[in-house]
């Protein structure tokens, strides 16, 4: 009886211990910080105020999304982003107007502070793509630019794009997306000091 159970004991460690599962892997946006994309910054005196983005499809949590084909939707087992993905993407579009300055201060929505704009932002998709035609990572934003102290949309446009991966994997989706969030970056700037 003694040895039944010992036996038992021991198959059961010998199963957990060869039964890893792949370790989790945490992914960040990175973008290179680059040199600006405009040469005449006109709200250099005023100030931003960058609220949290809204989800139009997808919750904006840790999860890496994926489709295939045109039915089969669901998220990376072991793959997500290191924190969630509107928090990584509000903070991308604050680094964005600081390097270099656009603006006098940047605040997020909880500040109590009294800004001259807003920026408003949501994310209608923002997902990796496997289909016959190949392997993308997919990302559309819509963007309000709001004057804060007359109540008044400014501007409204809608960002899309779509960049192949190199891998068809979290990994590569990611390293996609991060080469779109750059363009991203780039446009909206540019945007934004257009009058």
């Amino acid at each position: 009886m003694f040895i039944r159970l010992s036996m038992g004991i021991a198959s059961f460690f010998i199963l957990v211990g060869c039964s890893k599962a792949p370790s989790m892997q945490r992914y960040l946006l990175q973008t290179p910080q680059t040199k600006s994309v405009v040469t005449k910054r006109v709200y250099l005196e005023k100030t931003l105020k960058v609220s949290y983005p809204q989800a139009r499809l997808l919750p904006l949590d840790e999860q890496l999304y994926f489709t295939r084909g045109a039915s089969k939707r669901g998220t990376y087992e072991n793959a997500q982003w290191q924190i969630p993905f509107g928090r990584l993407l509000q903070e991308r579009m604050i680094e964005a107007f600081q390097q270099p300055r656009h603006f006098k201060a940047i605040v997020t929505q909880e500040s109590s502070l009294s800004t001259d704009f807003r920026l408003e932002s949501a994310v209608s998709r923002c997902e990796h793509q496997v289909t016959q035609k190949g392997s993308f990572a997919h990302l559309v934003l819509e963007i309000d630019f709001i004057d804060e102290r007359r109540g008044v949309l400014l501007k409204h446009r809608r960002f899309s794009y779509m960049q192949k991966t190199k891998e068809v994997n979290a990994k590569g989706y990611v390293d996609a997306l991060n080469h779109l969030f750059e363009r991203f970056r780039d446009d909206l700037v540019v945007w934004i000091e257009e009058r």
